[in-house]
């Protein structure tokens, strides 16, 4: 059976201004052209246990349905949480990972970043604690499987970067923007402003695109 949309059972943060305001195309490239490209990884398979998911995500793109089934068990540890992926192709059995991973999806999206006819499952993703870093997981549906994206741009150490992210997805463009701390500031009040960067996806790789600052 084919399934043609749903939405997400668990709540949502919102957008914040800041973030829908800066999502504009942006001044000045701040880092060179990548190197080679990496391998892909693969999510590793794990044992979920067989039983009805916190929260579940449906979206159709490009013929195929991709899903996100969610389990988030009171009590646990943080690395206590676990996804399924799931793709449906009309006429194929689905096709189904199961892995753990660490912090709270704060929002999903499915879109074809790199054009290339082939739809991928982006996760925004925030670590537990003061700091809330956030991280984007990108896994790609190659017409048999996931394959996941390879992160080395966004895992880079960024000056003046303490966590606090928010992410959107705009068109085929993944978009950051963080606030900046100076020495002595405390966790709730940076006082360097903002810095808006651009990612793109291609060749199996998240690649930093432009950024700026923003006073």
């Amino acid at each position: 059976m084919l399934i043609l949309g749903g939405t997400a059972m668990n709540k949502r943060l919102p957008h914040s201004p800041l973030l829908l305001a800066l999502i504009l195309p942006a001044a000045s490239s701040c880092r060179t052209p990548p190197g080679p490209t990496p391998a892909i990884l693969p999510p590793t398979p794990i044992a979920v246990a067989d039983e009805r998911p916190d929260w579940a995500y449906w979206r159709y793109l490009a013929g195929v349905s991709l899903g996100l089934e969610v389990w988030e068990p009171e009590g646990t540890t943080p690395d206590g949480r676990w996804l399924r992926l799931s793709a449906q192709v009309e006429g194929r059995p689905p096709v189904r990972v199961e892995c753990a991973y660490d912090g709270a999806i704060v929002k999903q999206w499915v879109a074809d970043l790199d054009r290339n006819g082939q739809p991928e499952l982006i996760l925004w993703v925030r670590s537990f604690g003061t700091g809330v870093y956030g991280e984007v997981i990108v896994q790609e549906w190659d017409g048999t499987g996931f394959r996941r994206a390879q992160d080395d741009d966004w895992r880079a150490p960024l000056d003046g970067y303490l966590g606090h992210d928010e992410v959107d997805v705009d068109g085929d463009r993944i978009v950051r923007v963080y606030p900046v701390y100076r020495a002595g500031d405390s966790n709730c009040q940076a006082t360097g402003g903002h810095v808006m960067q651009e990612y793109r996806y291609a060749s199996g790789c998240i690649r930093l695109g432009e950024c700026r600052s923003i006073p």
